[in-house]
């Protein structure tokens, strides 16, 4: 038989090994983005603490300052996946939950909505 034959009959097999590569890979990266999760929200607490140990805090205060990082993290997470919005306009739409201008992106809003929503 001929490359192309071999190649084709083993095709099968090629598709199956591909996939457990691809779950091996993601399992193998699952640890390096659950430390990274547990680093953020560990910075986070420092953070807050720092805060508090340094100001007189409200929990007012506390409150904006945990509103600012959900804005950033929801505009950020939404970034990776190529969501087109710019930080302004998803701090917007979190806090009025109205699209300003005519919604070319309403996809990218509901995927910030969602996140928002998940977070």
């Amino acid at each position: 038989m001929g490359h192309v034959t071999d190649a084709l009959c083993d095709l099968p097999f090629a598709a199956t090994r591909g996939v457990a590569k691809a779950a091996a890979e993601a399992s193998a990266l699952l640890p390096r983005v659950e430390t990274a999760e547990r680093e953020n929200f560990t910075a986070l607490n420092k953070l807050k603490q720092l805060f508090i140990r340094n100001r007189p805090a409200s929990e007012l205060s506390v409150s904006r300052l945990l509103k600012e990082w959900r804005f950033e993290h929801v505009h950020h997470s939404t970034a990776i996946e190529g969501n087109p919005l710019p930080y302004p306009t998803v701090r917007a739409f979190l806090e009025t939950r109205l699209v300003s201008g005519a919604p070319q992106h309403f996809d990218a809003y509901l995927e910030v909505l969602g996140t928002d929503e998940a977070l």
